[in-house]
């Protein structure tokens, strides 16, 4: 099975990639919502989770003391069932390219790469990433976060990510909103004819304007510089600089590009 799997921190537009791959085919499955659900549980499903996928990370998180705490889950922890039975589980009525998103699974992300997806098919990370401001913001009017603990959330998630992308990657870095590197992360994932005109820039515009309520599409010539950030942490404005520059070096054309 060849899939594509988005992870970022909260709020920073994992919802936007996916729903990107979406449009262009990436099967999502049936257990998981266009639009923000409450489980029963009274937890709030964000936008592209599975169920089954939430609930297993859920579960391995719950074991490792916390999602905030990023402690990687006990190997031996995993759901009480064999890695076959979850990918059939996560498999089942999904057609290629498979998608899962989730910012839990940045926790226990090598467990997940080495026993279920590397020897699964082909699959392929995306990581949306975002001024950590507008995140830790996003995080505090939504879930209540202090913003002191949002900021400091955002330094976790990137140092972890930096570090899984230099273990397993390349990722593919997209910077939300002005869906950097969001082209090719779609090409990479698609394998478009040659002799197939497209121009993704309409379509990833259309789609940021359907989210953002027809604001808008920030322009990529004029790179966001974002809020000032309070002590302590204005080393996240240079951290977030390179992580964008990640984005950026693999856009084509500022996501403008025409292949005939």
């Amino acid at each position: 099975m060849n899939g594509v799997l988005i992870m970022g921190a909260p709020r920073t537009g994992t919802s936007f990639a996916s729903k990107c791959m979406a449009a262009f085919g990436a099967d999502f499955g049936q257990q998981c919502w266009s639009e923000r659900k409450v489980d029963p549980r009274n937890q709030v499903l964000g936008y592209f989770e599975d169920e089954v996928f939430s609930e297993m990370l859920r579960i391995q998180i719950h074991g490792s003391g916390g999602y905030k705490t990023l402690m990687p889950p006990n190997p031996m922890l995993p759901l009480g069932m064999p890695v076959d039975q979850i990918r059939e589980i996560l498999g089942r009525d999904r057609q290629e390219p498979m998608g899962l998103k989730h910012t839990n699974i940045v926790a226990g992300f090598p467990w997940w790469w080495e026993s279920v997806f590397s020897e699964w098919g082909k699959w392929d990370v995306v990581v949306t990433v975002r001024h950590p401001m507008d995140a830790a913001k996003s995080l505090e009017g939504m879930k209540h976060v202090p913003l002191s603990q949002g900021l400091a959330l955002w330094h976790t998630f990137y140092t972890t990510l930096m570090a899984w992308d230099q273990m397993y990657g390349p990722f593919s870095w997209v910077e939300y909103p002005s869906a950097w590197g969001m082209e090719k992360a779609i090409r990479k994932v698609f394998d478009f004819s040659k002799g197939q005109r497209i121009c993704l820039e309409a379509d990833i515009r259309g789609l940021w304007e359907h989210d953002e309520g027809g604001l808008l599409f920030p322009s990529p010539h004029e790179p966001y510089v974002g809020p000032s950030l309070p002590a302590p942490f204005e080393y996240l404005g240079d951290m977030y600089l390179m992580l964008r520059e990640r984005a950026y070096g693999a856009s084509i054309n500022h996501i403008n590009t025409n292949v005939a």
